[in-house]
């Protein structure tokens, strides 16, 4: 499909196969209960987009700008792939096992991952991520987590206090918690 306006069609259940999605329009369009295989989408308008794949094989999403999205995945077979997305403001869902974001911009996600046990965000943008702590088996980088270090550790409940550090984006205690 190429250059279609699909903005706000409401699919669930529906089932690709040997699709590529290219230019489409797909904001705030729910989708729900997607079983996809072999199935790209390519440069195309996502935003407010709320996806639930029940089934994700061979996924490719390239281009797109996924800001204020929903990502929902249940079953993961080979390795989704997202490249060069934007998530602002985004909650990606579920099973991330073996999904890969590769140079995609995660500031603003909302991760609220059940298992992401080979998840690849080494070469993404998280700073600004929140919900680090649930992806627990997904790769990043050393600078990624030096960069995320005072949000990983505000969730893990430690009070950070490094305003010398981190003038932009201190967290500083209250003073009945110092």
């Amino acid at each position: 499909m190429r250059s279609v306006d699909l903005s706000g069609t409401k699919f669930s259940p529906l089932e690709f196969s040997d699709v590529r999605f290219e230019d489409v329009e797909l904001s705030n369009a729910p989708w729900h209960g997607v079983r996809a295989r072999r199935t790209e989408i390519v440069r195309s308008r996502t935003v407010g987009f709320r996806l639930s794949l029940a089934s994700a094989n061979d996924v490719h999403v390239d281009g797109c700008r996924l800001d204020y999205a929903s990502i929902h995945v249940e079953s993961v077979k080979g390795a989704p792939v997202f490249h060069s997305c934007t998530f602002r403001e985004a909650t990606i869902s579920g099973g991330l096992s073996n999904v890969v974001f590769s140079d995609c911009s995660l500031d603003g996600v909302e991760f609220e991952a059940t298992k992401a046990a080979g998840c690849d965000l080494t070469t993404s943008r998280i700073a600004g991520a929140r919900g680090l702590l649930g992806p627990r088996g997904a790769r990043i980088a050393a600078e990624q987590a030096a960069s995320a270090a005072i949000i990983i550790a505000t969730e893990a409940g430690l009070r950070v206090r490094a305003p010398h550090l981190f003038p932009r984006i201190a967290i500083v205690p209250t003073r009945e918690s110092e």
